[in-house]
């Protein structure tokens, strides 16, 4: 097998591989695993033991010291810095920047503060948010620790507060101006929007962006926003319906129709269809649910990554927003199911073409293999029957 494979992705995995760069070492290690003789005896059997006993689970608290160490051009080796030096840079930076440590007040000392945010192994949205405006981060830097390391959305345009925290990292403004911006927001008279200006929202996440980069627009899509809550998710429910749709014909034909729930609504019942073919490994419960997702050892390793009926269903009735799992789960069903290769690295340079598409057009970063289930998604497709695969490693994750 060609052990660049994963080097299509743009990455370069020749150069000298430094401790913090957790990317190319990702990528090392998933060459190397999927390069193993083991893997090709024993590939749902290798991937489980790499998820539970290699693959590095990146901590909030790492990628922000790795975040520093690069801004700042150090060259000691990353394991030699001491915490006491981040604590001193990020306080420095929040006093220079005049940013807050909390939208809210609270009790405890900023150095706790800080020192809690570099222990941390995950972290609430407001603390990306803040870090934004406390080491003038871009809008590029939050928008990867929100997607890279929370492994959330991106920015939500059809949030007031994140659209203007958003324009002011483009802009690099301080929280001075996001607050002025705010309560312009709070003060301003809700006006409906033109449908042609929410036609021209929804054609692209760029077409956005372009327009809220101006601070006069940005006043106008604000007021705009107090109207009402602007179809901000149309293009991205769109991306996600049209891969649903794909989907249930590829869950439908796997399991030739054999339903029992013909009462269902029928946009629905491919819910149930993908349910099945997706979470075939995950045991049920007495009454038939899936198993708690804490009863698997790789329950961090997949944080909420289930593709149930019960969460297709609340994305169908627009009860939740689809987010970057959802899109690239979907993608993954079909081009397993559906892309008969001469050899496994061209299914795989497939799908890494078709999903980075849908994710550029939905405003989200490419694939990051960083991330443990997008690593697992791209192990699997490199396998002879990466569906069965797949749900063979979420079996074992089960297994007393």
């Amino acid at each position: 097998m060609d052990t660049q494979y994963l080097g299509y992705m743009a990455f370069d995995i020749t150069g000298t591989i430094r401790d913090y760069e957790y990317t190319k070492r990702a990528i090392v290690n998933l060459n190397r695993i999927i390069d193993s003789t083991d893997f090709r005896e024993m590939d749902s059997l290798s991937i489980f033991r790499y998820l539970q006993d290699e693959m590095e689970i990146v901590s909030f608290g790492n990628y922000l010291k790795r975040y520093i160490y690069e801004q700042n051009k150090l060259d000691e080796p990353f394991a030699a810095i001491p915490e006491d030096y981040y604590i001193s840079v990020i306080a420095d930076s929040f006093s220079m920047n005049r940013a807050p440590h909390a939208f809210s007040p609270v009790k405890s000392r900023r150095g706790n503060i800080i020192r809690r945010w570099l222990r941390d192994h995950s972290a609430r949205r407001d603390t990306v948010f803040l870090l934004g405006f406390g080491l003038k981060m871009t809008e590029e830097a939050v928008s990867e620790f929100l997607t890279k390391v929370l492994k959330e959305r991106d920015f939500r345009f059809d949030d007031p507060t994140e659209t203007v925290y958003w324009h002011c990292y483009h802009h690099g403004l301080p929280y001075s101006h996001a607050l002025e911006l705010l309560s312009f927001y709070e003060q301003a008279e809700a006006v409906k929007p033109p449908k042609e200006k929410v036609r021209f929202w929804a054609s692209a996440m760029s077409a956005l962006k372009l327009y809220l980069s101006n601070p006069a627009k940005l006043k106008e899509y604000l007021a705009y926003l107090k109207a009402s809550a602007l179809p901000r998710q149309d293009l991205l429910f769109s991306e996600f319906s049209g891969l649903y749709e794909k989907a249930s014909d590829v869950a439908k034909h796997i399991i030739r129709d054999n339903r029992t729930d013909k009462q269902q609504d029928p946009r629905l019942s491919g819910a149930f269809d993908i349910e099945a073919v997706l979470c075939s490994g995950i045991p049920r419960t007495g009454q038939k649910n899936l198993a708690p997702a804490t009863s698997s050892v790789l329950s961090r390793h997949f944080d909420k990554k289930r593709m149930s009926r019960q969460r297709l269903s609340l994305l169908l009735r627009r009860k939740i927003n689809p987010e970057r799992f959802d899109i690239l789960t979907l993608l993954f069903l079909i081009y397993a199911e559906t892309v008969e290769p001469d050899w496994p690295t061209e299914r795989l340079i497939k799908y890494i073409d078709a999903a980075n598409s849908v994710l550029a057009r939905c405003g989200m970063i490419a694939i990051y293999p960083v991330n443990p289930y997008e690593s697992f998604l791209l192990m699997c497709l490199l396998a002879e029957t990466p569906l069965a695969v797949y749900n063979d490693v979420w079996e074992m994750s089960y297994d007393p």
